[in-house]
């Protein structure tokens, strides 16, 4: 068997493969025209092989390996100046807080950086929302130190 035939992912080329949605067969003048939908390629990129969806060799599988669980999650604190500034700055508190609080416990730096703490001293930061925001991880904690509204231009 080839190995278009047996489904391998393991190709001598750079093809690739997607399980897409069939949403129309159409003949015209000797040809076939398929109206597919879902897949992960520009348009216009030709399709090389189809076959039928076979629910043991091609089940669609929600992989979440990259993303952090609960357990994995670092807590948040926040400084009294980093409170302030968002209190001071911005008329939904309560959701922007959530939102910067939930960011930071995924961890975002770098990979080699996480699940230690930073050097005495250094800080991280990254825009979320309007908001330039600085933290530092000490003892395992992630403390939000300041924050700095930006314009949506800047």
């Amino acid at each position: 068997m080839g190995v278009y035939a047996t489904r391998s992912p393991n190709r001598p080329n750079p093809v690739g493969m997607s399980a897409v949605r069939l949403e129309a067969v159409e003949q015209s003048k000797g040809k076939l025209c398929l109206h597919i939908r879902g897949g992960d390629f520009l348009d216009g990129t030709p399709v090389l092989d189809v076959k039928p969806y076979i629910a043991y060799a091609d089940a669609i599988a929600a992989d979440s390996t990259w993303a952090v669980s609960e357990e994995d999650q670092v807590p948040v604190e926040w400084s009294a100046a980093a409170t302030a500034a968002l209190e001071h700055n911005s008329s939904n508190t309560d959701v922007i807080r959530s939102l910067i609080t939930e960011t930071i416990a995924q961890d975002p730096r770098p990979a080699h950086e996480r699940g230690k703490d930073g050097q005495e001293g250094q800080e991280w930061n990254m825009q979320i929302s309007d908001f330039s925001v600085f933290w530092a991880v000490e003892a395992g904690t992630a403390i939000i130190t300041r924050m700095v509204r930006r314009s949506p231009l800047n």
